[in-house]
């Protein structure tokens, strides 16, 4: 209200509590209206209405949830515990069925959703006891029948309250302001001067969190999905990078590792960060649905199916998501599984270098880079900036960093001379003599991923940084993607991110053989009795190879299809490699035709270049039609 008027405003108090004043006005007990587990319905003849025109799952919720309220449950019942109660009952056999349920009670005003003591989100009748216990055996409200609180207050008759109303409700945007304008006439015109403190009743129940709010003032809840290496330096860092101001969560399949609540990191110099976990399980429908950003830090090629499960708990209209390191055409499978216009962000690379040193307890930093590209769908830059960035800081080492840089597309990513192409060639190198059984003692490959890295290796990285500079010059000339002027060569990003970390630049074996960042990643292995053998189902293997090497090659068949031709042999002869190894037919004949190709997401036939830089273009709902008109305008040859 002060911003629509001319105030001059100056705030004057005594410091002291509300109990004398409150006991003053209400001698005997405060009203009802001011608890905050007790709701009200304005209305019971329009509820009895409503569940009438309803279907039998309906009034059967709605008796389920009356009587989990009346055995002292007052705030409400969550999603999980209501869902196993539907399927005991047969209302609703999965979450997107009773999702629909409640959406259309909460639409009619007989559920509200508000935010339980736990934090969680919880689901309420709006009644009190005398209806509760009618609606729990199963009958309805009569006719007629009202009960108005006796400690409601009437208000002064010479206040507008309509426009009171929606002075309030300008003050909350996420509310939709012109149906609840017209409520409040409508509630005005009925009920009269009772009006103002039910509505800020009704207001308060339904508020809920501003989607991905990230406001820089108000607490911003994150839920960090997998409990690897970067996910637990997530875990350690963020309260103490954001002075508790983002709650951070933990999905995870080993719940019980957390049971301190406060993972540690530590960095490069011996100094330690304690983190806070704010809630830790294994069930997405107990941490999505109140999560304003979701962080994937799990390997890329389980990306898709994360996704998908977790779709059903998603609110694309509160929560973003985004991925700590992207590879292959994430961006793509994130608006087909969440849709085109996902609030989705991807890092190009994880912003350091790693390590578990005890699960659930402690961390380590390696390496720190000291800045990331950023790609986002929907998000801006003063988003990733204000909300982002600080998540990832490192603060401790004399310097702050990383920092996120906004990228225009994500043809960084895909294009990324990173991981998709130094492991396979790294890899191959170190196996290149394997016949399909166990190395002995002396054939064994080195311990350490990177360190030392053989000229062999660093041959091969160099044509495949070769191979990769080449395509994206050429997906370049055909789209002009921004994007691509910000993938340059391998040697020079090193030396970029890592500079003063690499103690011998001379050959790009050597860079990689020396960063000191690299140094403490070992080589998988599968280690028998006889001796090892290459890991197939390791992230070094899989992600770089389904995710990495076989997006790429998509490519350059689709600029074949436009007659541009870019050379793809080292990759397609490391995919044929790899493929061996992991059972897998990705390559058929030479070209991406294999039988495991469906798992992937790839560029295929009839897919828009433009994908590759933009994701799939959203569509207004008629453009279908239109591109239909358009095709029966051209003219057709020969009597079909």
């Amino acid at each position: 209200m002060l911003k629509d008027f001319n105030f001059s405003r100056e705030e004057v108090h005594t410091m002291e509590g509300y109990e004398i004043e409150l006991k003053g006005k209400y001698p005997e007990h405060p009203p009802s209206w001011s608890d905050p587990f007790t709701v009200e319905v304005s209305s019971k003849v329009s509820m009895g209405l409503v569940l009438k025109s309803l279907t039998s799952n309906h009034r059967e919720l709605v008796e389920v949830m009356a009587k989990n309220q009346l055995e002292g449950r007052k705030e409400g019942i969550s999603m999980p515990d209501l869902l196993v109660v539907a399927e005991d009952r047969m209302i609703a056999n999965n979450l997107t069925k009773l999702r629909r349920l409640l959406n259309e009670l909460t639409d009619h005003d007989i559920v509200v959703q508000r935010q339980g003591h736990d934090g969680s989100t919880v689901y309420a009748l709006v009644a009190k006891d005398p209806l509760l216990r009618r609606l729990a055996q199963g009958e309805m409200p009569c006719d007629g029948e009202a009960d108005k609180d006796e400690d409601d207050d009437e208000a002064p008759s010479s206040i507008e309250w309509p426009e009171l109303a929606r002075a309030i409700y300008r003050s909350l945007p996420h509310l939709d302001r012109e149906n609840d304008a017209n409520r409040c006439r409508r509630d005005h015109n009925d009920v009269g001067s009772s009006f103002l403190m039910r509505r800020i009743q009704k207001v308060a129940s339904h508020v809920t969190p501003e989607p991905c709010r990230g406001q820089g003032k108000g607490e911003v809840v994150v839920t960090l999905i997998a409990a690897g290496n970067s996910g637990h330096v997530c875990a350690a860092l963020i309260d103490g990078n954001t002075q508790g101001r983002v709650k951070v969560q933990l999905l995870t399949s080993r719940p019980e590792l957390f049971q301190s609540l406060r993972p540690k990191v530590r960095f490069p110099n011996g100094e330690m960060q304690e983190g806070l976990l704010y809630r830790v399980s294994r069930n997405p429908a107990e941490l999505i649905p109140n999560s304003d950003i979701v962080l994937w830090t799990g390997p890329v090629t389980s990306t898709k199916e994360v996704f998908e499960k977790l779709q059903p708990y998603f609110d694309a209209r509160r929560t973003c998501i985004g991925t700590i390191f992207a590879q292959g055409l994430v961006h793509v499978s994130a608006q087909r599984i969440f849709g085109p216009h996902v609030r989705f962000f991807a890092l190009r690379n994880i912003p350091w270098l790693c390590r578990v040193v005890k699960a659930g307890e402690e961390s380590a930093i390696s390496g720190a880079k000291s800045a990331i590209g950023v790609m986002t769908c929907n998000l801006s830059e003063e988003w990733v900036k204000r909300e982002l960035e600080p998540l990832f800081v490192v603060q401790k080492c004399g310097k702050r960093e990383p920092t996120l840089e906004l990228l225009p597309d994500f043809c960084p990513v895909v294009f990324n001379p990173a991981n998709q192409i130094i492991h396979p060639a790294r890899y191959w190198a170190m196996f290149r003599n394997w016949r399909g059984v166990p190395l002995s003692k002396e054939e064994e490959p080195p311990e350490w991923l990177y360190r030392d890295m053989d000229e062999t290796a660093g041959q091969v990285l160099v044509v495949l940084d070769e191979e990769l500079q080449a395509l994206k010059d050429a997906y370049y000339q055909a789209t002009g993607a921004e994007g691509c002027h910000h993938v340059i060569p391998l040697a020079t990003r090193l030396l970029e991110q890592y500079g003063d970390q690499i103690a011998d630049q001379s050959t790009m074996a050597k860079m990689v053989g020396t960063n000191k960042a690299y140094s403490m990643a070992r080589t998988p292995v599968l280690r028998t009795m006889q001796g090892v053998m290459p890991h197939p189902n390791h992230r070094v293997v899989t992600d770089d190879i389904g995710w990495g090497l076989c997006v790429l090659v998509s490519i350059a068949e689709r600029l074949q299809d436009f007659g541009v031709q870019t050379p793809t042999t080292m990759m397609r002869m490391l995919i044929e490699w790899h493929q061996k190894i992991m059972k897998k037919e990705y390559l058929y004949n030479g070209r991406l035709r294999g039988r495991d190709c469906a798992e992937l997401v790839l560029l295929g036939p009839g897919d828009e270049l433009s994908m590759v830089a933009k994701g799939v273009e959203s569509e207004s709902g008629g453009d279908w039609i239109s591109k239909a008109d358009g095709q029966a305008s051209e003219p057709r040859y020969g009597n079909p």
